[in-house]
């Protein structure tokens, strides 16, 4: 496909520069009609690989769908959440504490189409760059399956040591076995960060 769209450019060039020769059109201006067309070109040929790059995995949409769920007061028939389900939601969050005015905010962040409620594609797409944020907010109605997730961290020798529970992981914080410069890691990371830097571990952390 690359292929033929550079021959095709080729030959634009070719047909503009054996036009300009019989005419006095202004070779800029058609030059900058066909750059035209060929960004435009070039940009469908290359959109469907983004769209795919950007694909939602099953374990972010099961997760997503989880915490959904337990906001819609654990209604598994439940297809959209108004914003006074969101607001009771997050009342009493043990991690952040949000004002009026950023709960709103948050939900419009959310409500893609502006509707007023919360589908469940909308709450998937925020909630696949941002889980970390909405385990936060909604702490008091997270999951119990979220208190699974298994930590790792390295020691001195650059060795990986886990699994941990969440409460073990704090206790080894506790007991200076883990520190705020420890390299921590979960599935839910795309990489290690240092242990001060993984908000809703030091929020667990500094609530236990």
């Amino acid at each position: 496909m690359y292929l033929l769209f550079m021959m095709l450019k080729y030959i634009k060039q070719e047909h503009i520069e054996k036009h300009v020769a019989s005419t006095d059109i202004d070779v800029t201006m058609v030059e900058d009609t066909y750059i035209d067309e060929e960004e435009e070109e070039e940009g469908d040929y290359y959109s469907d690989d983004d769209d795919d790059d950007e694909g939602v995995s099953e374990d972010v949409i099961n997760k997503a769908t989880a915490l959904f769920v337990a906001i819609c007061n654990n209604d598994k028939d439940c297809k959209s959440i108004s914003s006074e389900l969101f607001l009771n939601a997050a009342k009493t969050p043990k991690s952040i504490e949000l004002n009026d005015e950023e709960h709103k905010q948050l939900f419009a962040a959310i409500d893609q189409d502006g509707d007023g409620a919360l589908c469940l594609d909308e709450f998937i797409n925020y909630f696949a760059s941002y889980s970390e944020y909405l385990y936060d907010v909604f702490d008091a109605v997270v999951p119990n399956s979220e208190n699974d997730t298994e930590w790792y961290y390295l020691n001195g020798a650059g060795e990986t040591i886990g699994p941990f529970a969440l409460t073990e992981f704090i206790n080894l914080y506790k007991g200076k076995t883990i520190t705020d410069q420890s390299n921590v890691w979960n599935e839910d990371m795309e990489s290690w960060r240092i242990l001060k830097e993984v908000t809703s571990l030091v929020n667990h952390i500094q609530n236990a």
